[in-house]
Formats: C-alpha cells, structure tokens, sequence
C-alpha cells in the first residue's frame, strides 16, 4: 500500500537541493525527454518509460535506477506530488512548482533572475 505523503515527504528525492540552480532550459529540455507523444504533458506511463530508458532522467526525479519493484512505491509518492491537480499528468508548470518547493533555483536562460512559485 502507498502511504500519501505530506508536502515536506513529497519533496524528500530533492533534498540537498537548497541553493542549487537549474536552468529552465535544462527542465524543459528533461521534460519534453519524457514527452513521449509530444502533447506538452508527461504521463505515469511516459515517465517510466523516460526513468527506465534515461537513467538521467530517473536521477534526477530521485527515482531509484531501473524502476524495479522496489522503486515504485517512491517513484508513487514523485508523481503525486509533481502532479498537484491530480489529472494523473505532469504540466511544464507542474514540474517547474516540483522544483522550486524542492529548493532548487530556476533561471531563464540568461538572465540571473530567480524563478519564484507564483
């Protein structure tokens, strides 16, 4: 059984991530690797596919090399967490939120100008 996590367990695959800075570039580069049918949102399915076929990708959602059994209990609590409308798909907007709360800093390409969650 998955146990709902609560905001500050949701974010746990990017501890660590205080002060780090990411470009939106990088993300949406990463985002649209998951994109498998090109429709500017990721499903559960596709994000397998990306974790399992990209072992950069499955880094850097935290998910746990390969998606074996073990790691889909986590790879669980990721997704519902990213997914904060709970269609079961991942917007760029979504993913971006994900990266902020997780303490990441997002910068236009650029620009050093922080993205802040609006």
């Amino acid at each position: 059984d998955i146990v709902p996590a609560g905001p500050l367990e949701a974010v746990r695959p990017l501890q660590g991530a205080d002060g780090h800075v990411m470009s939106v570039k990088a993300l949406r580069e990463a985002f649209d690797e998951c994109d498998g049918n090109h429709d500017n949102y990721v499903t559960k399915i596709e994000l397998v596919k990306a974790c399992r076929s990209h072992p950069a990708v499955a880094e850097l959602f935290g998910i746990p090399d390969g998606m074996r059994d073990d790691a889909r209990a986590k790879f669980e609590q990721v997704f519902q967490a990213m997914d904060t409308n709970s269609d079961r798909k991942l917007s760029f907007d979504e993913l971006k939120d994900y990266f902020i709360k997780g303490g990441f800093t997002l910068q236009e390409e650029g620009t050093a100008t922080a993205l802040s969650n609006q």
